[in-house]
């Protein structure tokens, strides 16, 4: 039973201690998904001047290992990345609107 519970506890200590090094492959995969947007907006005309410097700033702290600030970055990122997506949809279903008459 002693035995048994060494080896849980082994176990679970190394789950624990693996836990970020297995985030990784997320966020790298967020920073994939946002490069791409980034460049989907910017074919659109519509890239924002701040969305690129996110960016960078979260694969550079990728990078370093600040798996969370790399995340908090993208996140910001991304949520930028899909209001600049509304932003070109709606200015190309209501571009007539800006003609003055």
């Amino acid at each position: 039973m002693r035995i048994f519970s060494l080896f849980t506890a082994l176990a679970l200590v190394s789950v624990v201690l693996s836990g970020p090094a297995l985030a990784e492959p997320d966020t790298a995969a967020r920073l994939a998904e946002a490069r791409r947007g980034l460049e989907q907006v910017s074919a659109r005309g519509f890239e924002w001047t701040t969305t690129g410097p996110l960016i960078d700033a979260a694969a550079a702290a990728l990078a370093q290992g600040k798996t969370k600030d790399a995340e908090r970055l993208l996140s910001k990122a991304l949520e930028q990345i899909r209001q600049s997506l509304l932003q070109a949809d709606y200015a190309q279903a209501n571009w007539q609107q800006s003609i003055p008459r």
